[in-house]
């Protein structure tokens, strides 16, 4: 489901269709750390185009909507590098992944979506599974 305004989604399947204005085709602004894509701009001008397996947005949708991705459903393993700093990460997964502590020794510290947050060096917070 895809409110009107902003949306933070990751992509947890593998798109058989992978072309941004087809999978969200009232989006008018695709952002993510590599870049943007803008709906009235033409192609050459948008430095995102297409989406994969593990992506994250920031979706501006004109209005309500539910949308189906049509997917491969994905078998292999993942792995994401951490940057120093706070990463987009997309979490390829079906059923909810529950979050634990890990203490001083986590090789990440916190987790945050738009509503809630976990902590991980305090063990701290309200965020408890990432689906």
């Amino acid at each position: 489901m895809l409110n009107q305004g902003w949306n933070l989604i990751s992509i947890g399947v593998k798109p058989d269709e992978t072309d941004l204005s087809i999978l969200f085709p009232n989006a008018t602004l695709i952002k993510n750390e590599e870049g943007f894509y803008k709906s009235n701009y033409p192609q050459e001008l948008n430095s995102l185009s297409t989406a994969s397996v593990g992506d994250v947005f920031l979706i501006n949708n004109s209005r309500t909507e539910q949308i189906e991705i049509i997917r491969t459903k994905y078998t292999a393993s993942y792995q994401y590098i951490l940057k120093p700093g706070w990463n987009f990460i997309g979490v390829p997964r079906t059923q909810n992944f529950t979050i634990t502590g890990g203490g001083q020794n986590q090789a990440y510290q916190f987790i945050k979506n738009f509503d809630n947050f976990y902590d991980f060096t305090n063990e701290q917070g309200n965020l408890t599974s990432i689906k």
